[in-house]
């Protein structure tokens, strides 16, 4: 009985102890990991004052590339018509500028940088047109487009369309793009087109 008396006495003492050794542990662990983290945020802050190369360099990339990863991760909404019609048709009266800043492997530097300049205002013009914001990148890859489909049905057009091929329809400004390449005497891909092959005589004018 004083066995059993003594033992519960002494679980209940060892109850009673316990929660006031394990609060004297955790206010112990508490500060040290209150000094590590102020430790640690004393590190970041270094890190802050003095970024080192790589993050300098990351920063330097993330703003060149700024414009470029938008482009990618949202592209350009679908252009209006009054867009496309202005795009093609400034294209068209400047056909000789971007024709030469990409001739020759692209070595007339002043008509690249007329064309910068050319593509900055239409980019300018078109977002004043539409419901939204147009960047010269977004501009730029939209002419490659649209150059892309003409050259498409002017193939198609000299040499037909391959069996099962649907007949290539172009929108208005794709056609005033068709139309200038046609009567154009600069436009290389023209030649590939037009020009007959084992020495025969031209027969586009």
């Amino acid at each position: 009985m004083d066995d059993c008396f003594e033992s519960g006495r002494k679980h209940d003492f060892e109850d009673d102890e316990h929660p006031a050794f394990s609060n004297v542990k955790q206010e112990d662990t508490d500060e040290a990991n209150f000094s590590s983290t102020e430790g640690d945020l004393e590190l970041d802050m270094s890190a802050i004052e003095r970024p080192s190369p790589n993050m300098r360099k990351f920063k330097a990339m993330r703003a060149g590339c700024y414009s470029n990863y938008f482009q990618r991760e949202f592209p350009a909404g679908r252009f209006l018509k009054k867009e496309l019609e202005y795009i093609a048709k400034t294209y068209c009266d400047n056909y000789k500028t971007f024709y030469y800043s990409t001739v020759n492997g692209g070595k007339d530097k002043d008509s690249i940088a007329r064309k910068k300049a050319l593509l900055l205002e239409m980019a300018e013009h078109v977002s004043k047109l539409g419901d939204e914001p147009r960047t010269v990148e977004q501009i730029e890859q939209k002419i490659r487009d649209e150059m892309k489909r003409v050259k498409k049905y002017l193939i198609a057009k000299k040499h037909g369309r391959p069996n099962g091929k649907r007949e290539i329809v172009l929108s208005t400004p794709q056609q005033m793009i068709a139309d200038m390449i046609e009567k154009t005497t600069l436009e290389p891909f023209r030649q590939r087109i037009y020009e007959p092959s084992n020495g025969e005589d031209s027969a586009a004018g």
